[in-house]
């Protein structure tokens, strides 16, 4: 009888997030893509989501908003929230599949990869120290379903992909959302829907969204950069 360990397949990891913020500093979007290699489980997958500032959307149907959200904070700071929902997606998605084996998980965000890990703890003065430490649980605990979770640092130019993922993600909510402002101005008629549409579209992204152009924000994808340099 063989005293050998087991022999577990590798899956292969990459992730990133994003953040667009607007002339002011805050965030107004953030998505995350992830790519995952091996085993027969091959996928890309991202998404952005327009609820970054989750807290100034209850303010403005509280009456709390108005034109100066200055005092209703921000959900999301850190661009490290971002990846770390990428990482937990991808993760999740290979438990929901059935795998077990080993995982390799790969960054580009050297501090938060390192401190992944060391498994160590995020500093509470981080920005968004609880929802890092949030997410950083649930990784944690769906970690527990393989035979180990790595976590690797790589440079930018070698995680392009997951990169370009969640900038795609976040430029088809911001195209999706000038042309529900669109919608909206043309076709009068549909009441609620149409008002509702509005408010959500004023409330993450800055003025009007017909008239606001990825150069006036703070979008520093490959596509964009330049613009601000």
């Amino acid at each position: 009888m063989s005293d050998s360990p087991p022999s577990f397949e590798t899956v292969d990891v990459w992730f990133d997030g994003a953040l667009i913020r607007d002339t002011e500093g805050n965030v107004r979007l953030w998505g995350y893509g992830y790519k995952v290699s091996g085993a027969g489980l091959d996928r890309a997958d991202s998404h952005a989501s327009i609820f970054g500032n989750m807290i100034e959307l209850v303010a403005l149907f509280a009456g709390m908003g108005g034109e100066d959200r200055s005092e209703v904070p921000s959900v999301i700071r850190s661009v490290h929230v971002a990846d770390l929902e990428g990482a937990f997606s991808a993760l999740h998605y290979l438990r929901e599949r059935g795998f077990a084996g080993r995982v390799r998980m790969y960054g580009d965000s050297k501090s938060l990869m390192e401190r992944l890990a060391a498994g160590s703890p995020v500093r509470p003065g981080v920005a968004d120290a609880r929802a890092i430490a949030h997410r950083e649980k649930l990784i944690r605990e769906v970690g527990k379903a393989f035979a180990s979770v790595d976590w690797c640092w790589v440079p930018e130019d070698q995680n392009r992909e997951a990169d370009a993922l969640a900038w795609d993600a976040v430029h088809d909510v911001i195209e999706h959302k000038k042309l529900l402002l669109k919608s909206a101005r043309t076709h009068p008629e549909r009441g609620a829907f149409v008002a509702l549409g509005e408010l959500f579209t004023r409330a993450v992204l800055p003025g009007h969204v017909a008239d606001t152009d990825l150069q006036q924000m703070q979008c520093m994808c490959g596509r964009c950069r330049p613009a601000h340099e």
